[in-house]
């Protein structure tokens, strides 16, 4: 049974006083990780105690998922409103957008209304299909819930909000044990990215330009390489700037030992969720992104994730590092690798920004995190602070030209920042060690070989023929089930 926190406490108190003052459309805005869905669960709960009813807009599946079970853990039943699934006379319904979009014209026929809308990641509220749903029950008190009330195109959200009420941002809730702490890392692909000036197209940096320029082998070479020094197989996404992109990381990683795949929309949904369930129980080491998780899904084991995309929106920037800030037992630090530079844009993630209704979020600049890079090429971390050191590699910042000559090779001085934690993937009695893995596949004949070459054109069906050959070797006897 989930409990308030105070500062969700306070939250709720502010958003009762501001209805208690006729304010009916009400935007709460609180940084990933603070608990926007638990705070939402107990207005819920307040409202059903009074015989109201509440209704909860969701646009993932995940989403509308994890939403369920916290309300579960609440102590509330909910029905859904999504497809192939009966209407129920639950108090509470979490809706799918895109299905009740669909059954607006019922509602109103059966004289089914909600008291309450609650809607979750409501930054998407002034899109069509949003509006036409808030605007069918103009006598619901509306609640938007965000961390980023701020839209790609900038249309602000006072067109649907008549009230903002601000919680804890991300620097506070790090600060007091509610999120960790996120360390930023720069690569050689920011650089090739720094010297790029690319087109509006669509309220973004042209991703069809960022696509050619990312898939250069050296540039996917550095994904698959930072992957390697920072993760080791330690669950990770990987934010793309397009589906090609996708797949050409997709294979690289693939090519190089790790096991993941490809999230998008329109996919098989068993798969979707066996994709990011898996990687919460080690089954999978990555999972690579465009458009699907890069909001409100919560991975908590995850060790941090890569940005290979450049984005002009702060909204995207800063839930992307939001998936790797959750916490976990015996995980200190969110890793974020910067590979297409949204830190020289977009600033520290830590950094104040005051949001307005209009839609245009403003850095604070006397609270602004100064930060330097450290000079070393293989370690490239974003330091806070101006220690004499750099905390992660150990170089010495006050005498960077007598440094550049030992920078050969990378030493973590804080032992504790790459030790993330790769999960067991339970459904294996034991994992092989990469010995056995290479004598393995050294029992694969030269014969096998030319028929995977001659028979699967890409890297990621090689690889599949070679698992698959692996798993009826004689040596995978002696690992059980590994493998399946």
């Amino acid at each position: 049974m989930y409990k308030l926190y105070d500062h969700q406490k306070k939250l709720k108190h502010r958003t009762y006083r501001a209805i208690q003052q006729g304010h009916k459309s009400i935007l709460k805005v609180l940084a990933t990780g603070g608990g926007k869905t638990i705070e939402f669960s107990d207005i819920a709960n307040d409202a059903a105690k009074r015989n109201q009813s509440t209704w909860i807009l969701t646009h993932r599946e995940e989403i509308r998922l994890q939403t369920v079970e916290k309300l579960y853990a609440f102590g509330l039943q909910p029905g859904q409103i999504a497809s192939g699934r009966p209407l129920t006379k639950n108090r509470v319904q979490v809706a799918s957008i895109q299905t009740l979009t669909n059954m607006i014209e019922d509602m109103k026929r059966f004289k089914i209304k909600p008291d309450w809308i609650i809607t979750d990641e409501c930054h998407h509220a002034t899109a069509p299909t949003w509006e036409r749903i808030l605007a069918a029950f103009p006598d619901a008190i509306k609640l938007g819930y965000t961390a980023t009330p701020t839209r790609q195109d900038e249309v602000g959200l006072g067109e649907i909000y008549t009230k903002m009420i601000e919680g804890k941002q991300s620097a506070w809730l790090v600060e007091n044990g509610f999120l960790t702490h996120p360390v930023v890392f720069s690569s050689d692909a920011a650089l090739e990215f720094r010297k790029q000036r690319f087109k509006i197209v669509n309220n973004e940096f042209d991703l069809k330009a960022q696509t050619a320029i990312l898939g250069q082998r050296k540039i996917v070479q550095d994904t698959v390489d930072c992957y390697a020094r920072y993760f080791g197989g330690a669950p990770c996404i990987i934010f793309c700037a397009s589906s090609q992109d996708m797949k050409v990381v997709d294979e690289a990683m693939k090519y190089s030992g790790w096991k993941g795949g490809i999230v998008k929309s329109g996919m098989d949904p068993e798969l979707r969720r066996d994709y990011i369930g898996g990687l919460g129980t080690g089954k999978y080491n990555y999972l690579c992104s465009y458009e699907v998780i890069g909001e409100g899904v919560d991975i908590p084991v995850l060790a941090g994730v890569i940005l290979r995309r450049l984005t002009k929106g702060v909204a995207n920037y800063l839930q992307w590092i939001g998936r790797a800030l959750r916490k976990y037992p015996g995980k200190k630090y969110g890793i974020i690798i910067d590979q297409a530079g949204n830190y020289y844009l977009h600033g520290h993630p830590l950094e104040h920004r005051n949001w307005t209704l209009d839609g245009k979020p403003i850095r604070r600049r006397e609270d602004e995190i100064k930060s330097i890079e450290c000079p070393n090429p293989l370690c490239r971390a974003f330091i806070t602070d101006n220690p004499v050191k750099c905390p992660y590699c150990g170089i010495d910042l006050m005498n960077r030209k007598k440094t550049k000559k030992r920078n050969k090779e990378l030493r973590i001085v804080d032992a504790e920042l790459l030790q993330v934690h790769m999960p067991v993937y339970q459904e294996s009695r034991k994992q092989p060690q990469a010995e056995m893995q290479d004598e393995l596949l050294k029992e694969i004949t030269a014969n096998t070989l030319e028929k995977v070459e001659k028979d699967n054109n890409t890297v990621e069906n090689r690889f599949d023929f070679l698992m698959n050959t692996m798993k009826k070797s004689q040596i995978n006897k002696t690992w059980g089930e590994y493998g399946k």
